[in-house]
């Protein structure tokens, strides 16, 4: 089935480009913490019609190895510049988890992208690390190759 209405792109050039827009996500943020290294990757079970001729690119990760409170900025300052950047933002709540982390939801209307960014603090007595997690979704795409 031929999908004329995704832009074509070949995996590559959607994976390159996922990571583009998730670095200028990174620089909204604002925080220089650890961050995960896995790069994005081709969603082979996407819900994009036409099956194996369509795909999205997930890029997911997260910032870690810093003070709550600045957890606490970056997701703030992640709020109020998704819109002056063109984010729609459809949620900035607590998530349905025992912990009611903050989760932003958000899509870009022009390029399509969505974001969902979670921020999990974890008490004081555990071992484990307090983060912000982000996943980036890309539109659909058309396959191509490089000689089409």
């Amino acid at each position: 089935m031929d999908n004329p209405e995704y832009e074509a792109r070949t995996e590559e050039s959607a994976q390159d480009h996922t990571e583009e827009v998730s670095s200028r996500i990174r620089d909204l943020i604002g925080i220089a913490g650890k961050t995960t290294e896995p790069g994005a990757l081709v969603d082979g079970y996407a819900d994009c019609p036409g099956g194996d001729d369509t795909f999205r690119v997930r890029h997911a990760w997260s910032i870690f190895e810093l003070p709550k409170a600045e957890l606490r900025e970056g997701m703030d300052r992640l709020r109020d510049r998704l819109p002056e950047n063109g984010w729609k933002i459809s949620k900035d709540e607590p998530d349905s988890s025992r912990n009611k982390n903050r989760e932003i939801v958000a899509k870009h209307p022009k390029n399509g992208f969505f974001l969902k960014a979670s921020l999990r603090l974890k008490p004081d007595d555990s071992s484990a690390p307090s983060l912000m997690a982000v996943t980036l979704v890309s539109p659909c795409y058309r396959k191509t190759s490089e000689t089409d």
